[in-house]
């Protein structure tokens, strides 16, 4: 496990998985689509960030790292166990300077103010009510992304942002992560997860 600040800032690419302290119960984006969350949502360099599903917080972190001193991550779960094992990583990682975690249900609690950048990891079934939230709050030329494992979840945020007029792009994505076994390597494949992104 890392420790120094300056070590978690500076690491090249996304926080490894297995840093992170976990909760059976608690969701965390893997590795490898927060990379590729990061990229589509690049540059992010003093930001103000809005993350709707905040979960283990391993998204929270990366987009922290991605924003800097200058940037801002607000991030809203509504699970109680969720907002404490996130506010526990985010404080281990000394990255709670520039972070506001909000404990509560989304879109009711969404703060009035407006973002750079919006990742929607998490709904709870409210997608469209959230999506046109943050949809409002987000500044002209800011991009809203949405991770989703559901089809019809992917229907319904491309049907909702088309409707909204955004710019849209998505991808599917299987991701397999690497491992050593023996003199060779494995594969070890997660689920296919669907990127949903609208430019404002």
């Amino acid at each position: 496990m890392a420790d120094a600040k300056d070590t978690i800032v500076g690491r090249r690419g996304p926080m490894r998985d297995e840093w992170f302290e976990r909760r059976e119960d608690v969701p965390m984006s893997k590795e490898p689509v927060r990379a590729l969350v990061l990229s589509l949502m690049a540059p992010l360099a003093g930001a103000r960030v809005l993350e709707i599903g905040t979960g283990t917080g391993g998204m929270t972190i990366d987009l922290l790292r991605a924003v800097g001193e200058q940037g801002r991550v607000t991030t809203l779960d509504v699970s109680p166990k969720a907002a404490s094992l996130a506010e526990a990583n985010i404080e281990r990682a000394g990255l709670g300077k520039c972070a506001d975690m909000i404990c509560g249900s989304a879109p009711r609690q969404i703060p009035l103010q407006v973002f750079d950048a919006v990742f929607v990891g998490g709904h709870g079934g409210e997608l469209e009510k959230i999506v046109g939230t943050c949809w409002d709050r987000l500044e002209p030329g800011g991009r809203l992304l949405l991770t989703a494992i559901m089809p019809g979840t992917t229907t319904r945020a491309l049907t909702y942002l088309e409707g909204l007029g955004a710019e849209i792009g998505f991808w599917r994505v299987a991701p397999a992560v690497g491992r050593r076994v023996g003199n060779d390597w494995l594969l070890s494949g997660n689920n296919p997860v669907d990127l949903i992104w609208g430019d404002k």
